[in-house]
């Protein structure tokens, strides 16, 4: 039977180290040179040799893998801010020598058996740490990441509910930036506002923002609720319309993400609403499509490949200080910023 050429072949073959050939054919950045990379890789394809994984794996406990978890709902939505926060995670993995699992999470599905699942994939070592980015978070999912955490799971949540205690997470302050989008409405003049979103089983961080902050400018504030996941031209013209065809004064309204400003935008104007004119539209999330549209969409910034990269490195550092329970839970807000188009 024909011998298993090894990485200790290969590297001799190269004329390097162990540490060496392993950097190399791992990609891992800043550790080797192109040449000698080069010299490597040509061994191990004259060697035809091919990297036993799972014996890695089991060996050192290091699957060199982090698995991203998001919401079946971002699939239906196909959301482009959880495209931006995959494509951050995915460059910068890359950059670190990490590879990317992608894994879904059911929001529907009770506490007690997420825990298990995840716990068991922990467990598995197929591993070496978790991010997760989902849908839509409340207290019961707080509890989610806590229980995962305190159970030694290596993990980051990329949150929606802000700054937490008790794991690890990185955040954008969504109460307070949604207080900045009312005062930034209030000071182009809209003493009317409404903050239009997707209905969920409660308010979520943005909306109490919104209603703290028109209550604290003394203007008129309201929510606009829409029911599906995909919402309609004719779903939001229904929404919209009882309020838009008896404005007696120019309104402003926030939307929970640009594409749903895009949709009310072309839907506005297909009903004869001038924008800004009549009604001004802010979106949230600053995607490539806002500087595109007519008029140009004022929205938040949201970085999410920053996000990313900082979650990829708050699970590297967890990793080289070690996973015992008193370990520090490491918290990182990052700044969204209101750029300012031509829809307000």
């Amino acid at each position: 039977m024909t011998k298993r050429v090894t990485i200790k072949d290969v590297a001799k073959d190269a004329g390097v180290s162990i540490t060496t050939a392993s950097f190399a054919l791992n990609n891992v950045k800043g550790r080797v040179s192109d040449e000698i990379r080069k010299r490597v890789l040509d061994s191990a394809d004259r060697l035809h040799y091919t990297a036993n994984n799972n014996a890695r794996s089991l060996r050192t406990d290091d699957s060199r893998t982090i698995m991203f978890v998001f919401s079946k709902e971002y699939l239906i939505e196909r959301t482009s801010s959880y495209m931006a926060s995959l494509s951050g995670c995915v460059e910068y993995a890359e950059r670190m020598g990490r590879g990317i699992l992608l894994e879904l999470i059911d929001i529907d599905m009770s506490m007690e058996e997420q825990v298990e699942r995840f716990l068991r994939i922990w467990k598995s070592r197929r591993v070496n740490g978790m991010i997760f980015q989902c849908y839509f978070e409340d207290d019961r999912d707080d509890q989610f990441y806590r229980k995962l955490y305190q159970s030694g799971v290596n993990l980051v949540n990329i949150s929606r509910i802000g700054n937490s205690s008790d794991y690890p997470c990185v955040f954008l302050e969504e109460f307070q930036i949604t207080r900045d989008q009312v005062r930034f409405a209030v000071q182009k003049g809209y003493r009317t506002l409404y903050y239009l979103c997707r209905k969920h089983r409660q308010l979520g961080i943005r909306e109490r923002g919104f209603l703290d902050e028109v209550e604290g400018e003394g203007v008129r504030g309201q929510l606009l609720h829409y029911t599906s996941i995909n919402c309609t031209e004719e779903e939001l013209w229904e929404v919209v319309a009882p309020i838009v065809t008896s404005a007696e004064e120019r309104i402003a309204i926030l939307c929970w993400s640009d594409m749903d400003a895009v949709l009310l935008m072309n839907v506005l104007q297909k009903h004869g609403i001038a924008v800004p004119d009549q009604v001004g539209v802010m979106g949230f999330d600053d995607i490539p499509m806002a500087e595109y549209v007519v008029p140009k969409l004022t929205t938040v910034t949201q970085p999410f490949a920053e996000m990313a990269r900082h979650a990829l490195e708050i699970l590297n550092r967890a990793e080289q200080t070690g996973l015992s329970s008193d370990r520090l839970i490491e918290r990182i807000n990052v700044s969204g910023e209101i750029i300012e188009r031509e829809s307000m």
